[in-house]
């Protein structure tokens, strides 16, 4: 359980520690030679790039490493503490699928650009949606939204 703990949660955080602390010192050390009118916002997004990256490191560790410390307990414990390693192992299962869906939100609720962009690939897909209908469904379907029927609204 250790080494499977230790391939499986702690050389991810080392590459994403790594990795992500590498961009992060390169946008740090960018933000003193931006020059030009949109200076300040670009160094505000270099700030909020920073700011997201830790937070999705963060969110890494706290939900996972509940479950790769369950499973460790879970292993070297006695049926004394079985009912605690089932209570965290539950938590820790929670946080686990958490983890699977927590960039996404994280980006949601931290970046402006982020929502736009999104906002603007959903209103796309509604455009796209309503190319594809013919002339005739594409009027009963505003006629629907507004309320009206074609008959009998004169």
């Amino acid at each position: 359980m250790t080494w499977v703990s230790t391939i499986y949660f702690f050389l991810p955080i080392l590459c994403l520690t790594l990795l992500y602390g590498l961009i992060c010192r390169k946008l740090w050390s960018s933000r003193h030679n931006l020059r030009g009118p949109q200076a300040a916002s670009r160094e505000k997004y270099h700030k909020q790039t920073i700011k997201m990256l830790a937070v999705v490191v963060l969110a890494f560790v706290l939900c996972w490493l509940p479950f790769h410390i369950g499973r460790i307990l879970f292993a070297q414990t006695e049926i004394i503490l079985y009912d605690v390693t089932q209570y965290f192992n539950l938590i820790s299962m929670i946080l686990f699928y958490l983890g699977a869906s927590i960039n996404p939100i994280l980006y949601n609720v931290m970046s402006q650009k982020y929502r736009q962009a999104v906002s603007k690939i959903l209103n796309y897909g509604q455009v796209w949606h309503s190319r594809s209908l013919t002339r005739s469904e594409k009027t009963s379907l505003e006629e629907n939204n507004l309320g009206c029927t074609s008959k009998g609204n004169g």
